[in-house]
């Protein structure tokens, strides 16, 4: 859900629970500038009348709100074990797909963070 908020909110959110809970893990996805232009595109995003508004193109530089960045994926990089339970045609497809329309593919990310508290 914190892609419907404002950069300014994520953050508050992300330092309070980082604040909170020190040394915890936090997973959430984060898109990038081509997922936010593309999403009345996209038939799922257009049926919805709430727009994603905070683009994060790089999930390593919210470092600096007090996380570090223990893993990130897309739909192209899925951990082996969840890749193994997709079709064929997902398995192989989605990582030629990012070969050819990277933005297109590499613009959503789920991520894995490890809180730190703010000094």
């Amino acid at each position: 859900m914190l892609l419907y908020l404002q950069e300014e909110q994520v953050r508050s959110v992300v330092q309070a629970l980082a604040d909170r809970f020190p040394g915890a893990c936090l997973s959430f996805d984060t898109g990038g500038g081509a997922m936010m232009r593309n999403q009345d595109r996209n038939p799922v995003f257009k049926a919805v009348d709430a727009r994603m508004t905070w683009t994060c193109d790089d999930p390593k530089s919210l470092e600096d709100w007090g996380l570090r960045l223990r893993e990130s994926r897309t739909f192209a990089t899925p951990q082996p074990d969840v890749a193994r339970t997709w079709p064929r045609r997902h398995r192989y497809g989605m990582p030629l797909l990012a070969r050819l329309v990277p933005p297109a593919v590499n613009s959503y990310r789920m991520n894995l963070f490890a809180l730190e508290k703010a000094e």
